[in-house]
């Protein structure tokens, strides 16, 4: 099948990774023609439009609209940036919009001025890609735990995790590798003591956590009007649980209602805690019980395969167009 990409190539490698599909990308206004071209397209997709960036897209999604190719938008950063996305639902150069926060389905639909019935909005989780996100042997100068991440701490549930998960550890003398940017967590320089360098994105992200025996995930997201009302009312957990997982990693993180709507078990498929004695027991037990973290890191990384790929991605747009999705299942 065919599939066609308009702007952000964030995503892209991992779709083009999937067997039996060819991705055409549209990067600018001059690439329009390439709609034309390719109007066997099964749909063309958008990733985090704003305002400012939908003058050419819309341009590109009406010759598409007007071939009968469907259209299709997905806001890979909700609750985060639901402000700046909200606006797509009044766009009529959209056929559906996706949401990664089963929680902001709602919420788009209740601040949507231009709200059509026959508009769908979807949750579809982000995910992992077998191709890049593979076991790679442990470093033989691995730490007790790695983290990947950047520190986002103005954000309370960021901060909850930073102080309930990361800091917990350092303060009970367990080790921590820490990738992110070259200014990442100034805000809290015992963490950033424990930065090695690289990057906090990289498709073959396998090499970072490499370098710890345990992966720390504290991806719970929210943000830009669900702070207030605390962060449990969040469906949305990044890329990097995924990723994580799909690498073969055992995983320790900060909890969130994201995991359990996602079909996840905690003490099956990774732990997740919250509180700083639950944190230092957990990770007593991952590190003390060898058989413990295979056994984790095996039955975390089937379930990933099994229902959290982006070819499960892919096919829960082609049923939503097809008009068999539920809005809210999680594959």
């Amino acid at each position: 099948m065919k599939l066609l990409w308009l702007g952000r190539d964030f995503l892209l490698p991992f779709f083009a990774a999937i067997p039996g599909v060819e991705v055409v990308h549209v990067r600018t206004l001059d690439d329009k023609d390439l709609v034309l071209e390719h109007r066997d397209a099964s749909f063309i997709l958008a990733l985090n439009d704003t305002n400012e960036e939908q003058s050419w897209r819309n341009t590109v999604l009406e010759r598409a609209g007007a071939l009968g190719i469907p259209r299709v938008w997905w806001g890979i950063e909700d609750p985060n940036a639901f402000i700046y996305f909200v606006h797509n639902l009044d766009q009529p150069v959209f056929d559906f919009v996706f949401t990664s926060d089963r929680h902001t389905i709602t919420r788009y639909v209740k601040q949507s001025f231009h709200y059509r019935p026959s508009f769908k909005v979807l949750w579809l989780p982000l995910a992992a890609c077998p191709t890049f996100h593979a076991p790679v042997p442990l470093a033989s100068d691995a730490a007790d735990f790695v983290l990947v991440a950047q520190s986002y701490l103005y954000w309370q549930a960021r901060r909850a995790a930073a102080d309930h998960l990361v800091k917990p550890l350092l303060q009970h003398g367990f080790s921590l590798k820490l990738f992110c940017p070259e200014d990442g967590w100034a805000e809290e320089p015992e963490i950033r003591a424990c930065r090695v360098g690289g990057e906090t994105y990289s498709p073959h992200c396998g090499q970072h956590y490499a370098h710890g025996k345990v992966a720390l995930g504290m991806s719970c997201q929210c943000g830009n009007g669900f702070e207030p009302r605390g962060f449990a009312n969040t469906s949305m957990t990044s890329m990097r649980t995924f990723e994580v997982l799909a690498c073969g990693k055992p995983m320790l993180a900060f909890e969130s209602t994201a995991f359990e709507q996602l079909g996840f078990r905690n003490g099956e498929h990774f732990v997740w805690t919250k509180g700083h004695v639950g944190t230092v027991l957990a990770a007593k037990k991952l590190l003390e019980e060898e058989g413990f973290r295979i056994q984790l890191a095996e039955q975390g990384r089937s379930f990933v395969l099994q229902h959290h790929t982006y070819a499960h991605r892919l096919d829960r747009i082609l049923r939503t167009i097809q008009g068999t999705a539920h809005p809210t299942e999680f594959v």
